[in-house]
């Protein structure tokens, strides 16, 4: 009698599991090709490799609650109807920014039609498709002309040899070039991404997680300035190579184990139900 009711209990875990899993399973299969072209992308442009952190934000949202479930919507199916057909449209046209954008409305539809726990997590894989050329652009050249100039005067006024050759610092051993993805775009994404994350566990409302990101996006205005005037520092000083990586990378890997630390710092500070109960 044990035996059967544990063999029972296994195989309705296994149900389950297959319940949950395989709808996921069969979207992947089906988004294989935007899956194949985002990866070609960060080998090809690995100045887009910040997109890596939205996944990482994704299982750490769902492993702190993974139990919580939502009520199943009949609009998930709609949702992903639409995902399907932004890729179709993408792939057939050859507009791939088009087909990468169904792969999170579609996962956001599976959401809703699986009442996945934590919808707000799940939207975070929109921060894993690299932003389109019309936003990267929106600033551009005036952004990094403005950077470039900025950060060479101040520099020349501290002392350190590097001039401002359109949108490049130039010193004796090289140049870097401000390049409009580097140029506040990767850091606001970054920014805006643990945003959301901050909202979506402290499970704020659906219509404040949007304006929490957008607010932490901002902060890349000014820090901006920072990280490119790190890097003027560090080609002065001779280190070319250090200071593109910095503006390719270090800046947004910096913000993001700052940010995470500061996240969780306050989650940890923050009262639990119990304890407020117990004060009042």
């Amino acid at each position: 009698m044990t035996r059967v009711l544990c063999r029972a209990r296994c195989l309705g875990r296994l149900r389950r599991a297959v319940d949950t899993w395989l709808p996921w399973l069969a979207l992947t299969v089906g988004f294989s090709p935007v899956l194949f072209d985002l990866a070609g992308n960060l080998i090809d442009h690995p100045e887009s490799r910040f997109t890596l952190l939205a996944p990482v934000l994704l299982v750490l949202a769902l492993w702190r609650d993974p139990a919580r479930r939502t009520e199943r919507h009949w609009v998930g199916a709609l949702a992903i109807a639409f995902g399907i057909a932004l890729e179709l449209l993408g792939i057939l046209t050859d507009a791939w920014s088009i087909a990468r954008f169904g792969l999170p409305v579609a996962a956001l539809g599976l959401a809703f039609w699986l009442g996945a726990p934590r919808l707000t997590a799940i939207a975070l894989v929109f921060f894993a498709i690299p932003p389109p050329d019309f936003v990267v652009l929106v600033a551009s050249p005036t952004l990094e002309l403005a950077l470039a100039r900025f950060t060479s005067t101040l520099l020349r006024g501290l002392g350190l040899p590097v001039e401002a050759y359109g949108f490049s610092l130039v010193a004796e051993v090289g140049r870097i070039e401000l390049r409009p993805l580097e140029c506040g775009v990767a850091l606001a994404f970054t920014l805006a991404a643990l945003g959301w994350y901050a909202a979506a566990i402290a499970d704020l409302r659906i219509g404040s997680v949007p304006l929490r990101a957008i607010r932490a996006g901002l902060l890349a205005i000014p820090l901006e300035l920072l990280v490119t005037l790190i890097t003027g520092v560090l080609l002065g000083m001779g280190a070319r190579n250090a200071g593109q990586f910095w503006l390719t990378h270090g800046a947004w890997i910096a913000a993001s184990l700052v940010g995470l630390a500061w996240i969780h710092g306050r989650a940890a500070n923050r009262p639990g139900p119990s304890s407020v109960r117990a004060e009042g």
